[in-house]
């Protein structure tokens, strides 16, 4: 990951603005208090897998559902094979 995105969003690198991305990153929010849902492919090149893997560990209040073989974007393409996954996971939600 060459953090392009993030570091353009964020206006700097971790060095230069470290306390952005501490405001920015879920980790340092815990613990959150409502319960949630991790959807993470397996395969996904952009964000490791097991940073989900570790914040839901970490959260105590956190279900992770891997998506196995699924990259970053197939989450949100209709068209992918994991996409009847996310869609049930979000319409059977239950706050």
């Amino acid at each position: 990951m060459d953090g392009g995105v993030v570091r353009e969003l964020l206006g700097g690198t971790p060095e230069q603005i470290p306390q952005r991305y501490d405001a920015a990153s879920p980790r340092e929010l815990l613990p959150i208090s409502v319960p949630q849902r991790l959807l993470h492919g397996t395969a996904d090149n952009v964000v490791p897998f097991d940073m989900s893997q570790r914040f839901a560990k970490a959260s105590g209040n956190a279900k992770l559902i891997p998506l196995p073989g699924a990259g970053h974007f197939d989450l949100m393409d209709p068209q992918s094979h994991v996409w009847p996954t996310v869609q049930k996971a979000i319409l059977e939600w239950h706050f």
